[in-house]
């Protein structure tokens, strides 16, 4: 009598054993997903503040290329002036050694 009706009980607690095991199997594998979900979303939160840090890189850079092209002709100016002060000075000091001549020149004549 009470060998087919515990069968039949022990039947039942076997299969909700059976769904709780699957329904916790079908929860971790939510979990799982979940999970993998926020580790992509980490990942392209991360890879999107690089690509804005690397557009800022990028803009620093070509600044950086135009201030060297800008310093590179304000040397070239400075050069060419230092060039022409240098042509300029020794110009100078060439009229200076001719007038000091002249003025030995005529001092000399004047004492004789």
């Amino acid at each position: 009598m009470s060998g087919p009706s515990n069968l039949t009980n022990q039947g039942d607690v076997s299969d909700r054993s059976d769904v709780t095991n699957h329904m916790s199997g079908f929860d971790h594998a939510v979990k799982r997903v979940i999970d993998a979900l926020d580790a992509l979303d980490a990942a392209l939160e991360t890879r999107l503040e690089n690509d804005r840090k690397g557009g800022t890189l990028a803009e620093q850079i070509h600044v950086f290329n135009v201030d060297r092209a800008r310093l590179a002709s304000e040397l070239d100016a400075a050069r060419a002036r230092a060039r022409d002060l240098e042509t300029g000075n020794r110009e100078a000091a060439r009229r200076i050694d001719e007038a000091m001549s002249a003025i030995r020149a005529v001092i000399a004549a004047n004492q004789n």
